[in-house]
């Protein structure tokens, strides 16, 4: 990975984020959202409005609906991947195993 990403950042909360300085904010060209956090919203709808870098957006889950609701994102160009069945193979393991285990008492 060091030798395409230059630098990272990684916050945890919405004071972590708020705290970069604003051209450390607009410097970014991708942003990795984690759905599941709180704030993810309102960093997407900050990185749309206030960062003419940004260039692509990563999900680390599967789902876009957090994604599609925020409608600066929506309305804009950025393109957005997602981990889409990046867990599958190992769903699928799972569920076998359970089948197994309740009917063969595996």
């Amino acid at each position: 990975m060091q030798k395409y990403v230059q630098e990272s950042v990684y916050v945890q909360t919405i004071d972590e984020y708020n705290a970069l300085a604003p051209e450390k904010k607009t410097s970014f060209t991708i942003i990795v959202v984690q759905l599941g956090v709180p704030f993810a919203g309102a960093v997407l709808k900050d990185q749309v409005a206030s960062n003419t870098n940004l260039k692509w957006v990563h999900t680390l889950s599967s789902g876009i609906d957090g994604f599609v609701a925020v409608e600066e994102f929506k309305n804009s160009p950025i393109p957005l991947t997602n981990a889409k069945s990046a867990f599958s193979t190992i769903l699928g393991e799972f569920i076998a195993l359970g089948v197994l285990f309740h009917t063969k008492h595996v």
